[in-house]
């Protein structure tokens, strides 16, 4: 069945994108960058896409660099600005919002929409490496569990 399965996803999945266009993109975290710096990666890379950190990943709380961010990539006339999102679903007793990861991800949202700062698409960054599961992203290693939340917030969007 598991190869039923398998065959039909790379038949679905080539069907659907066997017309799509190629672009490069790069993924930013850690800082704020300037207009400029989104000019020359556009110019002078061709990168078409940015994907910028909205949250901090060991709390959950909005990355206030990422406004600053979206707004300068759009300056700098890059169109496509998507954000990605380290939900921290793993409880902790030091951050409030670690435990609950619904709560990390509307809590970004939220921070965006209600200063209207406009993005594309949304990701969610999931480690599950051994060296990534001390810390406080994902509750363990049930993938059945991980997927489940995955599911369940995809209603946010």
């Amino acid at each position: 069945m598991d190869k039923i399965f398998l065959l039909f996803g790379s038949i679905l999945f080539f069907s659907i994108f066997k017309n799509v266009t190629t672009s490069e993109g790069v993924y930013l975290w850690a800082t704020w960058y300037r207009i400029s710096t989104f000019k020359c990666l556009k110019e002078k890379y061709s990168k078409e896409f940015v994907i910028i950190l909205a949250n901090y990943y060991d709390t959950g709380r909005v990355d206030l660099d990422a406004e600053l961010n979206i707004i300068n990539a759009r300056a700098a006339g890059i169109e496509n600005v998507d954000i990605y999102i380290n939900p921290c679903v793993k409880p902790s007793t030091e951050y409030e919002l670690c435990g609950n990861g619904s709560g990390s991800i509307t809590k970004v949202l939220d921070y965006l929409n209600d200063n209207n700062i406009k993005f594309g698409r949304v990701w969610f960054r999931v480690d599950l490496t051994s060296e990534w599961m001390s810390k406080p992203f994902w509750m363990d290693k049930n993938k059945t569990s991980n997927i489940e939340f995955i599911e369940a917030n995809l209603l946010y969007f």
